[in-house]
């Protein structure tokens, strides 16, 4: 896996596995009545090709191969090329169409012809050797008229893509399913039923609108905040707005952010200091958050707890270290503390080709355009050398600092491994997918019963992470086990998930580059044929709403069973209770801002 403060992982390689396939399901009768359909709109036939052009879509409409129901475009992507199409629709119908590409990213938007200005904007992401579909284009055609289909990759060496309608619905039947969903007996439910929140600024103080959260969380040490993108604007304004809570109002007061243990060690001692407090938060925790406009309220939140009698102290379960503060000080520091440990051992030696490996690790030195990878013998030195350096650590040293050391050094073991068998393009042994997974959820589990023994944790990610028991959500490609699921098969109701979930609005990576800069995307809403939980929410009339799915599940209510939900920014079926134990509902997504002048 890519790293999480670059773009892929940062940003998109949480759209593994496909998409809901119920809409495909139902490509024979579509197509049985897109032979009626297809009379009434003007076409070309079935076998025209898409043609490359510059970086627009500069042709008319007219004269652009054309996209229906019996169509099927395929092709191939050249980075910072267009392929252009066209669809004719009328106003009222709702167009549902999807594109499969089999490496890197493709860029969709429907342009309105007339006005030639993105009506919907989503990316798609493929990797690890298949193709994964991202977001369908699904949307309510504004007026009668012809739409152009731009699609823009970025692939090394391009890609072969697939682009197709998979429904059009018809005016009239669409307007008859948005009053089925505002009489639904689910859209009743929700409004009797689902918990108002009042707002998700981090500014509002007033926590009244969440005082039901001390009941619903009792008996809980670790809450994990999870976030559909990690280029939610909205949803990370929520989670600090819930983190201040639950650390003023529930005795919370540890923040394990989806970043490295040493790292975010560091960025805590520098937020102890008088230090610029998002440098200091920069230093160890990564910049999709550090970055981000709507995330500075909560650094500034840690910095000035950071010097209070009651802090909320940070830390983080990530195995990875690509943060500032390791690449620059892990290594000196280990050997600073092996020293005064009098630990003797490869690690202690900056001559010994364990350290000299880490070091290159550590620096990324390896691979691309670095220096040969080492091989598989050399990989398993090291490991070894860290491994075995953390148990004489812990059996030696009886310190606060020794069970850190130890645990980092654990960590550390893991990722590099993984990280040098990426490099060398070596076959994944089985289950080495959900390598990081798995160590962040020993990371976590560890902060939560022996580091932070006695404290009660929040833990900040992604849902992707802070989910239970992935298989039952049908993610394709998701490598079948999550951290939330690691720390449930320990903590149990002792954990508390909850997922974020909106009905409309935009997305925004501000960690793009290649290219990608500025990338933002839509909340696509309904992606599927059935009524979606954010449809139901919206249709119910919440604006934030907090829906509990542990006690669903245990009431025999509805919400325990399977439904359509987007908390991993993506429709998916699933027995959301079983994945998540709460949905934290935010209407309108707002996309995450870059803070001026950060780099």
């Amino acid at each position: 896996m890519e790293r999480i403060s670059d773009c892929p992982s940062g940003r998109l390689t949480h759209r593994w596995g496909r998409l809901n396939p119920s809409a495909r399901r139902m490509s024979a009768l579509i197509a049985a009545i897109a032979a009626a359909l297809t009379v009434l709109l003007p076409g070309r036939g079935v076998a025209a090709q898409a043609t490359e052009r510059g970086t627009t879509c500069d042709a008319k409409a007219e004269l652009l191969p054309l996209l229906n129901p019996l169509t099927v475009q395929t092709g191939r992507l050249e980075t910072g090329k267009v392929k252009c199409f066209a669809l004719f629709a009328r106003k009222g119908e709702f167009v549902r169409a999807s594109l499969d590409i089999a490496a890197g990213y493709a860029r969709t938007q429907v342009l309105e012809s007339r006005q030639n200005k993105p009506l919907l904007v989503n990316w798609v992401y493929a990797g690890e050797g298949a193709s994964y579909p991202g977001l369908p284009l699904a949307f309510e055609v504004p007026a009668s008229g012809w739409y152009v289909i731009e699609l823009t990759g970025w692939a090394a060496g391009g890609s072969p893509f697939t682009m197709q309608v998979d429904e059009v619905v018809p005016a009239k039947t669409y307007a008859a399913r948005r009053q089925a969903l505002s009489n639904h007996l689910r859209t009743a439910w929700l409004r009797k039923n689902a918990t108002v929140i009042r707002s998700i600024e981090p500014a509002d103080e007033d926590f009244s609108d969440l005082a039901f959260l001390r009941e619903q969380l009792r008996g809980v040490r670790v809450v994990l905040l999870g976030e559909s993108d990690h280029g939610n604007g909205a949803d990370l304004k929520a989670k600090t707005r819930l983190v201040k809570f639950l650390h003023r109002e529930m005795g919370f007061d540890v923040l394990a952010f989806e970043s490295g243990l040493f790292g975010t060690a560091a960025a805590w001692r520098a937020l102890r200091t008088q230090a610029q407090p998002r440098d200091a938060f920069l230093q160890g925790v990564f910049r999709v958050w550090g970055w981000s406009e709507q995330v500075q309220p909560l650094i500034n939140y840690l910095a000035a707890s950071a010097r209070s009698d009651y802090p909320l102290e940070l830390t983080g379960f990530d195995s990875q270290f690509w943060d500032p503060a390791s690449r620059d000080s892990m290594l000196p520091s280990l050997r600073e503390f092996l020293t005064r440990a009098r630990i003797d051992g490869p690690l202690a030696d900056t001559n010994s080709r364990p350290a000299r490996i880490l070091a290159g690790v550590v620096e990324a030195r390896f691979g691309r355009d670095g220096g040969p990878v080492p091989e598989p013998a050399e990989e398993a030195e090291l490991v070894q050398s860290l491994q075995g350096t953390a148990l004489e650590v812990e059996k030696t040293v009886r310190t606060r600092e020794g069970q850190f050391w130890a645990q980092v050094l654990r960590s550390v073991s893991v990722q590099a491994g993984f990280d040098l068998r990426q490099k060398r393009n070596a076959p994944a042994p089985a289950g080495d997918r959900a390598t990081r997974d798995r160590q962040m959820a020993e990371n976590l589990v560890w902060l939560a019963n022996t580091y932070y023994r006695g404290h009660k944790v929040i833990a900040w990610a992604h849902t992707l992470h802070t989910m239970r028991n992935p298989r039952v959500a049908a993610l394709g490609g998701h490598p079948g086990f999550s951290m939330g699921q690691g720390v449930w098969e320990v903590l149990g109701r002792e954990s508390f998930v909850i997922g974020m979930t909106s009905y409309t609005g935009v997305s925004g990576c501000i960690t793009c580059g290649g290219g990608m800069e500025g990338m933002v995307q839509d909340v696509v809403a309904d992606q599927d044929p059935s009524f979606e939980f954010e449809e139901l929410m919206d249709a119910a009339g919440y604006k934030f709403g907090f829906v509990n799915l542990r006690r669903a599940r245990e009431a025999g209510q509805w919400l325990g069973g399977t439904f359509a939900a987007r908390p991993l920014f993506q429709t998916y079926r699933a027995p959301w209770s079983e994945v998540l134990d709460a949905l934290f509902f935010i209407r309108t997504q707002e996309p995450s801002r870059r803070v001026a002048g950060v780099r």
